[in-house]
């Protein structure tokens, strides 16, 4: 699943590369409980997340397709998309720099 999601990103990388940005984001990939799931999300306009999100059946080999426009997030994918926030806005938008971003970590847990 994860080499398959990264050649997903990998072939959709000209939609970050089509904004203004500062070559970081972060990736969830996620086997929910209907399909699996890949959000990619970058930062732009110092306080702005842009996000794609790929989705795959549920069962058998994973295939990511871009998902329908309006899906976001599922509540365990928020929990790492608020970290992110957050860290986002205690490192890069305090002035601090790119460097304390990149070393946040959500720890290791059940989410």
């Amino acid at each position: 699943m994860v080499e398959e999601a990264r050649a997903f990103v990998a072939a959709n990388l000209d939609r970050m590369e089509s904004t203004p940005h500062y070559s970081v984001g972060f990736a969830i990939l996620h086997h929910g409980s209907a399909a699996k799931s890949l959000l990619t999300q970058w930062w732009t306009n110092e306080c702005v997340c842009l996000q794609f999100v790929g989705q795959s059946e549920f069962a058998g080999p994973p295939k990511f397709k871009p998902a329908k426009e309006d899906l976001m997030a599922c509540a365990y994918e928020l929990i790492a998309i608020d970290f992110e926030r957050r860290a986002w806005v205690s490192t890069v938008m305090a002035g601090r720099p790119m460097e304390a971003y990149l070393e946040a970590r959500l720890p290791d847990a059940l989410y």
